[in-house]
């Protein structure tokens, strides 16, 4: 790890800090991606699934939902992992108590409160069809992790009832196994091995279909990415002077990974998709790899349009609530262009993209109108 300077390089703590607060609102849309994939979760109008015409289509639709999508959460993790323990010099037991105490306020609360927003969502979609309704036991199982089967809550029997919360529920465990992360990151070249081995190993799981959950709530990705993400904070080090040092490699060798996951990944139909994946597994998951580390650096791109950081703020509330309404959103949309059974391709990627854009701007909408009340603030989005 000696190529890796400290921060007195070509990028400042500044800089670095204003490309991944660009980034906020831009990964959280490729979130909402993974969500309205409209050849995987295809729209029902009068009872029946809607089919399209692929052909050009399915190739962006895969691009930002099940390729630079995919990449969105482990960037979350890679940074929680670095501001987790950037300020700190030393990691004592007060220290701890202290950064447990400010995430009760910004994790476990919001967490809690949109969960039982998502059961409250579900009751009133349920009520006009546009929900499956949720048992009074699976509601309160739901706090954790689900055990049925998929439906627009949730996608995974891993996930909470609220399926994107999957990521803070991780990251508040992650927070509680701090110390135990401390000491395999604490010596520089040491914890380089144990973060190797992890990268392997998500690498290796993901390329033969393995669970990436050792128990709901402890994941591969959350550990690997939390991990490097705490490694570069605790020892000082920049994710923009790594990636320039060696962006005549990284940046070429990630722009083709992401070509070839997406040319590979991309499906004819919504049942394939899983198979394709599966196949692409080590492919799709060395991408990520890159890609995390990667999407650092274009910040310093997105950081220089003056709408992107403004909007960052607005970025975990949107996380929170496109996932139970964005795909009854897609359905009443449907319905009111009076879709039946079939559309064009270039009708289906202005439903994909439009939906999205509309939910994006929900989002901010319901920020802005959260924002006017502190408590509500703290409430919903721990005062972000």
């Amino acid at each position: 790890m000696k190529c890796i300077k400290k921060m007195d390089d070509r990028y400042t703590l500044q800089e670095q800090s204003r490309a991944i607060d660009a980034l906020r609102f831009p990964m959280t849309i490729l979130v909402v991606c993974i969500h309205f994939n409209i050849l995987l979760y295809p729209l029902v109008s009068h009872g029946e699934i809607i089919q399209y015409n692929l052909t050009w289509v399915q190739y962006p639709i895969t691009l930002f939902s099940e390729v630079l999508g995919r990449i969105a959460v482990p960037f979350f993790f890679l940074i929680s992992g670095y501001f987790f323990f950037f300020k700190e010099k030393r990691f004592t037991t007060e220290v701890y108590v202290r950064k447990v105490k400010r995430r009760f306020f910004t994790l476990l609360i919001p967490y809690i409160a949109w969960w039982f927003l998502a059961g409250v969502f579900n009751i009133i979609l349920s009520k006009y069809k546009l929900a499956y309704p949720v048992s009074l036991n699976d509601f309160l199982i739901g706090v954790w992790y689900t055990k049925g089967a998929d439906s627009i809550l949730t996608t995974s029997i891993n996930t909470p009832l609220n399926g994107p919360l999957w990521f803070v529920r991780d990251l508040m465990v992650m927070v509680l196994m701090s110390p135990i992360v401390f000491f395999t990151i604490r010596n520089r070249n040491k914890s380089a091995i144990f973060i190797l081995f992890f990268a392997l190993l998500y690498v290796f799981v993901g390329g033969n279909d393995l669970p990436q959950y050792i128990v709901p709530g402890l994941s591969i990705p959350c550990i690997l990415f939390f991990s490097i993400g705490a490694y570069f904070g605790w020892h000082k080090l920049n994710f923009l002077n790594l990636v320039y040092r060696w962006r005549w490699g990284l940046i070429p060798l990630t722009t083709i990974l992401l070509v070839l996951d997406t040319c590979i990944t991309g499906y004819e139909n919504p049942v394939s998709w899983y198979s394709h994946l599966v196949q692409n597994g080590y492919l799709h998951h060395t991408l990520i790899l890159f890609g995390v580390i990667s999407s650092v650096y274009m910040g310093t791109y997105i950081s220089k349009s003056k709408l992107f950081p403004r909007l960052s703020s607005s970025s975990f509330v949107l996380f929170a609530l496109h996932k139970p309404i964005i795909l009854p959103v897609g359905y009443i949309v449907v319905r009111f262009l009076n879709i039946e059974s079939f559309i064009s391709p270039i009708m289906a990627f202005a439903l994909y993209t439009g939906v999205i854009l509309f939910m994006s701007f929900v989002g901010v909408t319901v920020y802005k109108i959260i924002a006017l009340d502190k408590t509500l603030l703290n409430v919903l989005s721990g005062g972000r």
